[in-house]
């Protein structure tokens, strides 16, 4: 594998001007990498450089990074092998195992959309004869019932279409655009793979917001949903028992758009937080709060997870900090007091029930 990272990392975040057009970022990107090289973390660099669209795997380079920093971090391993789903972490603190997953949350809203595209590119455009990439920006007012006609469009205008042949200005160029009513839905782009496999298959897919540009009010449901659907395949990968001596934990950053925080992480997980009025035995009225049933953590649906650390929307892949919000499981909050910090600055989210015997003596 080339050590030439920086023209790697260039190519691998075109999609991501905003990185891979600053100097600096890829400068210190390219030294993390060789920090987790020379960590033996051979692995985690060899996914980041064989993905074209390596955000996501950015955010796992940088978490190594920050685990690196911690000296009291010992063994660390990215996807232990000889396990069939191994976690993406695995490394000890002070005789504490922790196994960790790590998980990039994007725009919910267009979550479904994603996967249907990926599908309808699967279904529709995967047995032509073109060693092509197609790469999708979605617009949010982009409907399902446009798919199909979408796709169809594709193929009967193939020859229309010119692939480039270089990652870091195909993002840009020979871009086309599919419009419906006056308003563009989906842009688009090809780009020549270089293992030369025939068949148009999914590249990058993103979104590009709404034509105003306004923020749609937050959908907790939707989030609930998203996040439920992470934890689930992050337990399969967390197949150790929580213990005194075992940490199982699911590392969790949303992407830019401004849907996810502290107060919506607790509503999921611990159900959501209503307001009710009390008469006092002297008869006044008190308010108190409490949680609606249904929160993830309700029950032993995610009983091998010790906890969620929600890491801000603002931090960046590039922070020499690493910043987050550890929110326990209640099932193992016994075993949690025992647990070291695998982050020296973690914030612990602390519920009014658990205030006696605060876990890491910190408050929420």
């Amino acid at each position: 594998m080339s050590d030439d990272y920086q023209s790697i990392i260039k190519a691998n975040l075109a999609a991501y001007p905003g990185i891979a057009n600053d100097s600096s970022v890829v400068r210190k990107i390219d030294s993390m990498l060789r920090m987790a090289k020379d960590a033996g973390l051979d692995r985690l660099v060899a996914n980041f450089c064989s993905n074209h669209d390596a955000r996501d795997t950015l955010f796992e380079v940088w978490i190594a990074c920050m685990l690196l920093a911690n000296k009291a971090v010992n063994n660390l391993v990215y996807e232990p092998p000889n396990e069939p789903r191994p976690p993406d972490f695995r490394f000890s603190i002070d005789g504490v195992g922790f196994d960790v997953q790590v998980k990039r949350m994007h725009n919910v809203k267009n979550e479904m959309t994603k996967l249907l595209f990926k599908r309808g590119c699967g279904r529709q455009l995967s047995r032509i004869q073109k060693p092509w990439f197609i790469n999708f920006w979605v617009s949010d007012e982009f409907e399902r019932k446009y798919l199909n006609e979408f796709f169809s469009d594709i193929r009967s205008n193939l020859d229309s279409f010119t692939p480039s042949t270089d990652m870091t200005a195909g993002v840009q160029a020979n871009q086309y655009v599919w419009e419906r009513d006056g308003k563009v839905l989906v842009r688009f782009s090809f780009l020549q793979k270089n293992s030369g496999h025939p068949g148009i298959t999914p590249g990058i897919i993103d979104d590009f917001g709404t034509v105003d540009g306004m923020l749609d009010a937050v959908d907790t449901d939707a989030i609930r949903k998203a996040v439920e659907r992470r934890l689930k395949k992050a337990s399969s990968t967390l197949t150790r028992d929580a213990s005194d001596t075992q940490a199982n934990l699911v590392i969790v950053q949303a992407e830019g758009n401004l849907w996810m925080d502290d107060d919506t992480m607790s509503d999921v997980l611990y159900g959501e937080e209503g307001i009710e009025m009390a008469m006092a035995t002297d008869g006044t009225w008190l308010q108190r709060s409490h949680r609606r049933p249904g929160g993830l953590f309700d029950g032993k649906g995610f009983s091998r997870i010790c906890g969620v650390i929600l890491v801000p929307q603002k931090a960046t892949p590039i922070d020499d900090e690493f910043t987050g919000v550890y929110f326990s499981n209640p099932m193992h909050l016994q075993s949690i007091q025992n647990h070291p910090k695998p982050f020296a600055t973690l914030t612990f989210w602390i519920l009014n029930e658990w205030r006696e015997g605060n876990p890491w003596q910190s408050t929420h």
